[in-house]
């Protein structure tokens, strides 16, 4: 490589940021202030001429040689006696054994034992109307739920015996309490010298009517519950005659079915009177329903609810509507 290639290079690599340190290892440990090289090379004899090797300043120009002996003696600083010393790795804290510069872990401060007892004492307070907060939350949230559940139902319609009135897996939500009542002889009887043997039974709302859809758990032996719509009142006598249903002699008109009404197995039966506290009830599916005509009247006491809302699938979402009947 030639001179006048090296020259401009040196130059170049002086000025990049990287050649700071080698500035200052290599122009305060290989060219002190006091000379160029101190170290000669010895001939083989002792008689023949030193030859000591080119000065740095030849190589690569006096101009760029002054410039980096300038910048080497300007950062590192000399001692009293004139020799050069080791910078200080923090000027502000020197570091004075091995120990010291090395980094210690120092555990954080516990900020609630830095806590004045008021604040504590505030702390805990917040903790405690948190929990409690909570707690109220979900106690409230069972309450709605039983009353909830107390009040309504969902039930899900198993079979086509409701036809056309409600499809198979349908969604209901029934109300429980439609047919709520009570004695009112009952708390007569609780006054001081009133006594009376029979029942006054009044209803909060309305009492089964017909036409109603109704959930009951059916007489006999099965657990599950049935849906029907109520047909025969207690006291009332039902017949079927001629594809139609008759109450007290007076057919009754039912524009929710498709198919005359028989009795189970075909035929005309005699007709049936209705008990006290008992209600008849068919399904709208006539041909395909399992009710009163085979297992006879129901009790009042095994009527679980009325329907109240379809709410399932989303084209059946609806209240149900009484019926109207000439007989009524």
């Amino acid at each position: 490589m030639q001179g006048g290639v090296l020259v401009p290079l040196f130059r170049e690599l002086a000025s990049h940021p990287l050649a700071l340190l080698a500035e200052r290892v290599v122009l305060v440990g290989v060219f002190p202030p006091g000379g160029s090289l101190q170290k000669v090379y010895e001939t083989e004899s002792p008689d023949s001429p030193r030859t000591y090797p080119p000065k740095v300043s030849e190589l690569i120009g006096a101009d760029m040689y002054n410039r980096m002996r300038t910048t080497a003696m300007r950062r590192a600083p000399q001692s009293a006696s004139g020799g050069y010393v080791e910078q200080p790795r923090h000027p502000e804290r020197p570091h004075d054994s091995h120990e010291e510069s090395e980094s210690r872990w120092s555990p954080e401060p516990d900020l609630e034992s830095q806590q004045e007892p008021g604040e504590a004492d505030e702390s805990k307070r917040d903790h405690r109307a948190t929990a409690w907060e909570i707690i109220e939350t979900i106690l409230l949230a069972l309450l709605i739920f039983l009353m909830v559940r107390g009040v309504v139902l969902n039930f899900r319609v198993d079979g086509n015996s409701m036809e056309p009135t409600l499809s198979h897996s349908e969604m209901l939500i029934i109300n429980r309490r439609a047919y709520t009542s009570f004695d009112l002889n009952g708390f007569l009887d609780a006054l001081p010298g009133v006594d009376r043997e029979s029942e006054d039974r009044r209803y909060v709302f309305n009492p089964p009517t017909r036409g109603d859809i109704v959930v009951f758990r059916p007489p006999g032996a099965s657990s599950d519950p049935y849906i029907k719509r109520i047909i025969g009142l207690p006291g009332e006598t039902v017949e079927i005659r001629n594809g139609s249903v008759y109450i007290d002699g007076t057919e009754l008109q039912e524009t929710y079915v498709s198919s005359a009404t028989s009795w189970r197995g075909g035929g005309d039966q005699a007709s049936v009177t209705v008990p006290e506290n008992e209600y008849f009830m068919m399904g709208d599916n006539r041909e395909n329903s399992s009710d009163s005509r085979s297992f006879g009247t129901v009790p009042k006491v095994n009527i679980i609810g009325k329907s109240w809302i379809a709410y399932w699938p989303p084209g059946e979402i609806g209240v149900f509507h009484q019926p109207t009947y000439a007989v009524d």
